[in-house]
């Protein structure tokens, strides 16, 4: 009898499981879209990037728009931030509790807060003013947009969107960058426990590669690189890779993830690559060391190679997506990362709760009739 009873109460939670592990995605799926309203203003490879041009002190203006994607009135509050490059070189904004220091306090929204109806939009002004005392070179910043739900005084954050700004100040413009130390990680690296236990998807069937970038000019630049990969076995395996390389970060380390599993013998890497102008047009950049070719070895032997661990996850590319990419397609917060995470964690975690149920009820069906 308390057999019984363990099982139908735990058919019942699994059912529950499974219904909420179904509609928690689209509880906390974004219920709209945003991108700059004029359509001249953006550049070839992102459509939600602003690209403005001004003199130091010159107001700007622009605005952009929001859809409300939903079948139910959607509230949004929106907030200008300061642009951050992380330590792999991707861009991002700050976080909602973090305050502006730089380009980020040249914005101003002329309102904050918004609800739109059910599949309408609405136009959002903004401003940029450019100090006086701002040199020459390319600023970055972005517009943070929310998706919220009202409760009394506070405002509860749904998920967050957002639109890259970048402004173009005076007319002296320098791309000079360094790429320098690549390497195909290994065992014997100094750093490799650590780049592992943070990168589950590096593995003995994921070879990785590392290398460092610096962008010592005043404007953004976009690192495109071909690479090559010579196994001891005669096989040539090559790709492209992308990422954007900032101003006034110093180096940043940048890995390159190829699916390729790593063999036994010599192994060769050639990265050929050139660096140009993110935003604006070659003919009014001054470039310097923004090509060249770089190579490295690493010899593993079958021992080594045995012992090397496979990875922890997989590494799943995004359609279109030719390999790993430093440079994310929009503007997503730690939030957004930590939500995607919670959700795929408790869907695995609830679709095992459901193939035990399962196995449990099959299991004991004689016992139950009884």
């Amino acid at each position: 009898m308390l057999r019984t009873k363990f099982v139908q109460y735990f058919t019942i939670l699994c059912c529950l499981l499974s219904f909420f592990s179904l509609i928690l995605p689209v509880v906390i799926q974004a219920n709209f879209d945003v991108s700059p309203y004029n359509a001249n203003k953006v550049s070839d490879s992102e459509k939600n990037w602003f690209i403005l041009n001004g003199k130091p002190g010159q107001k700007l203006t622009d605005s952009f728009r929001i859809t409300n994607t939903s079948t139910e009135v959607i509230y949004t509050k929106f907030e200008a931030k300061d642009s951050k490059i992380l330590e792999d070189g991707s861009f991002t904004i700050i976080a909602e509790n973090e305050k502006n220091q730089n380009a980020g306090t040249w914005l101003n929204l002329d309102i904050n807060t918004i609800a739109i109806e059910p599949k309408k939009s609405s136009q959002i002004p903004f401003s940029i003013t450019i100090p006086k005392d701002a040199k020459d070179g390319e600023y970055a910043a972005g517009i943070a947009v929310y998706e919220t739900e009202p409760d009394n005084n506070n405002i509860k954050v749904i998920v967050r969107k957002g639109l890259r700004t970048y402004v173009a100040v005076g007319q002296d413009f320098k791309l000079d960058t360094e790429v320098s130390n690549l390497n195909i990680m290994d065992p014997k690296d100094a750093n490799f426990q650590e780049i592992k236990d943070k990168k589950g998807y590096f593995g003995k069937n994921n070879l990785l590669i590392e290398f460092e970038g610096e962008n010592t000019g005043n404007i953004f630049g976009l690192l495109e690189a071909k690479y090559a990969i010579k196994f001891a076995n005669g096989q040539v395996f090559e790709n492209t890779f992308t990422a954007e390389i900032a101003p006034g970060v110093g180096k940043r380390t940048y890995y390159i993830v190829t699916n390729q599993a790593y063999q036994p013998g010599d192994t060769e890497v050639i990265l050929d690559y050139k660096v140009k102008p993110l935003n604006i047009a070659n003919d009014k950049v001054t470039s310097n060391k923004v090509s060249g070719i770089l190579d490295n070895k690493l010899s593993l032997s079958q021992e080594e190679l045995d012992n090397f661990g496979n990875s922890k996850t997989e590494f799943i590319k995004k359609p279109n997506q030719v390999n790993f990419i430093t440079r994310p397609n929009s503007i997503s917060g730690d939030m957004g990362a930590r939500l995607r995470v919670i959700i795929l964690v408790g869907m695995f975690t609830l679709l095992a709760f459901g193939v035990i149920g399962i196995y449990v009820i099959t299991k004991y069906r004689d016992e139950i009739k009884k």
